[in-house]
Parts: C-alpha cells; sequence; structure tokens
C-alpha cells in the first residue's frame, strides 16, 4: 500500500498475507502476515493492545466506568473489553475488580468482595493496606476499598452476607441498597433494606 499522511510524508508498507471478514462483521481487516516497508518516520505506532481513535472512552480496573470524549486528532486507546491496569491496556476479565461470579442458585449472579476461610491471612492491617487488594481470589480475600468505591457508584447494588458456624451451619443477612463511598468520604459503608427473609436474626 502507498500512503500520503495529511502532514504530506509519504511511505508504502508491504504485508505478506491479509485477510479481510464477511459482511456480518462488516468486511473488516481482521488479520495481516508480516509488514515490511518505510512507515515508522511517519506513524507513530500504537502500544500493545491499543488502537488509533479519536474518541476515547478508556476505563481502569479500579474504576471501569468512563466518559467518552473525542478530538480533531487520533490517539491511542484501549479498545472495547480491555482497560486500563496502570500503563497497560489488558482485557477486562483480566482485571482484579472482576473478581469471582458464583451462582447464588436463585439465578442471580453475586460478586464476592470478601472472603475470609481460615487465619492464613492476616486482616488486621492498616489504612493503605485496604485501599487495594490482598490476600487470594480463591481464598481468603478482600477486593479493595477504591474497587469498591467505583464499583457501587455505578448503580444500585445489593448486600449478602455469608455466615458459616463452627457446627457447619450456614445462614446470610442480606440488604436490599449497598455502597461505599471514596476517600474523600474515609469509604464510608452505607446500608439499608433489611430483608426479613434472611437467615439471621438482625
Amino acid at each position: 500500500m502507498d500512503i500520503t499522511t495529511e502532514s504530506g510524508c509519504s511511505f508504502f508498507v508491504t504485508y505478506a498475507t491479509f485477510r479481510i471478514s464477511d459482511s456480518f462483521s462488516h468486511y473488516k481487516l481482521v488479520s495481516t502476515g508480516e509488514y515490511t516497508g518505510a512507515a515508522d518516520p511517519c506513524i507513530e505506532w500504537c502500544p500493545t493492545n491499543k488502537v488509533l481513535n479519536r474518541c476515547k472512552c478508556e476505563g481502569s480496573c479500579a474504576d471501569p466506568t468512563c466518559t467518552e470524549s473525542c478530538s480533531s486528532t487520533p490517539t491511542c486507546v484501549c479498545p472495547d473489553g480491555f482497560l486500563m491496569d496502570g500503563e497497560h491496556c489488558i482485557p477486562r476479565e483480566n482485571c482484579t475488580c472482576f473478581i469471582e461470579e458464583a451462582e447464588n442458585g436463585q439465578g442471580v449472579v453475586l460478586t464476592v468482595f470478601q472472603r475470609r476461610v481460615d487465619s492464613s491471612v492476616d486482616f488486621f492491617l492498616y489504612w493503605d493496606d485496604y485501599k487495594d487488594t490482598f490476600g487470594d481470589v480463591d481464598g481468603n480475600f478482600w477486593l479493595g476499598n477504591d474497587k469498591l468505591a467505583a464499583l457501587t457508584s455505578q448503580t444500585q447494588y445489593e448486600l449478602r452476607i455469608d455466615f458459616v458456624s463452627k457446627s457447619g451451619e450456614h445462614y446470610y443477612a442480606k440488604y436490599s441498597s449497598f455502597s461505599v463511598g471514596n476517600e474523600a468520604t474515609n469509604y464510608l459503608l452505607s446500608v439499608s433494606g433489611y430483608d426479613s427473609s434472611s437467615t439471621v436474626v438482625k
């Protein structure tokens, strides 16, 4: 391909192979072979996983929400399905803010943000420790106050607390409204709407 940019810089690129998708995908160029050419002086390449776009709506693992903004100058941004983790652009499912989704037996998906199963992880920690994630997602675990604040600011969430007694009996307490404020509010916990069908006496 011979290309001339808006600034007048001319170059060529050659690919060994290429593939175009079908009409369902709007005939997108989805695959190219090995690249050769002379584009480097004219083009600023995007980092891994990023694409060039005039509009930017880039959430992060800590705060997956975003507000779209557009400009006349294209920039390198995360594509749909990716979030920023520090300076890197990674798939949403690789973010620790999407911790674990477990069916509760009633067709409702629960997001687990804290689990304590034994004393192998110390939960007697400091303010900065609780701001971030710690522990093991498959065992003793804490999601992090910053992620909880970002998550619960998006919409109304219910809270369910599950307990297991020393004798192995299972209980739960459920509330219809639950949120955590940001650090400016000292991560203010707001809980209301106790569900009388819970198996724990309030």
